[in-house]
């Protein structure tokens, strides 16, 4: 079979080609600063962070903290420690109903999460904000034949806000921990 032959090779060179320009695509796009949706960097000097949801016992905070702990981060379980304070003031999911049919069934729901957060740098206060409010939506079409399938989906969807959130509120964590103390006179 000479003709597969003949395609091997050529695929094989084109390979081999394609390497030395994919390459520097690759350390081009990195040198200029160039990440994925969802990756961040968070500023050094996090050590000293903790999570406050005493008052709320949220969901979100388990998934801030693995957040923290994937950029080698561990929060502080003493929030006296530490210097910058995640604080979860309220949380809370709702479903909306969305449409209806014609024999007035659910046919789409939307879901709703909503968080209010203040962020507290304990060394320089100026730079804390408070009284945040993330709100993420997303659409859930219901079938009564696979309910199952439909719950599990709802359960995606609600994580996948969670986590959503969850970078949301460390992305603005950077602004918030990267503010240098005021030096008086």
């Amino acid at each position: 079979m000479p003709g597969m032959t003949l395609i091997s090779n050529t695929v094989r060179m084109l390979g081999k080609a394609w390497l030395v320009p994919g390459m520097a695509l690759v350390f081009f796009m990195y040198g200029c600063g160039f990440h994925l949706r969802g990756s961040f960097e968070l500023p050094p000097g996090l050590e000293n962070i903790a999570i406050d949801d005493t008052e709320t016992t949220s969901d979100i905070a388990p998934v801030l903290k693995t957040h923290l702990r994937r950029h080698n981060i561990t929060p502080l379980n003493n929030i006296e420690d530490a210097k910058l304070v995640i604080v979860i003031d309220s949380e809370k999911q709702q479903r909306r109903v969305m449409t209806v049919s014609s024999a007035g069934r659910v046919q789409e729901f939307e879901l709703i999460y909503t968080v209010s957060y203040s962020l507290l740098n304990k060394e320089t206060p100026e730079a804390s904000v408070s009284g945040q409010t993330l709100t993420l939506t997303r659409d859930l079409r219901f079938d009564e034949t696979a309910v199952l399938g439909v719950t599990s989906e709802e359960t995606r969807l609600q994580q996948e806000m969670l986590n959503a959130s969850a970078e949301q509120i460390l992305r603005r964590l950077q602004n918030v921990a990267g503010a240098k103390p005021v030096k008086g006179n």
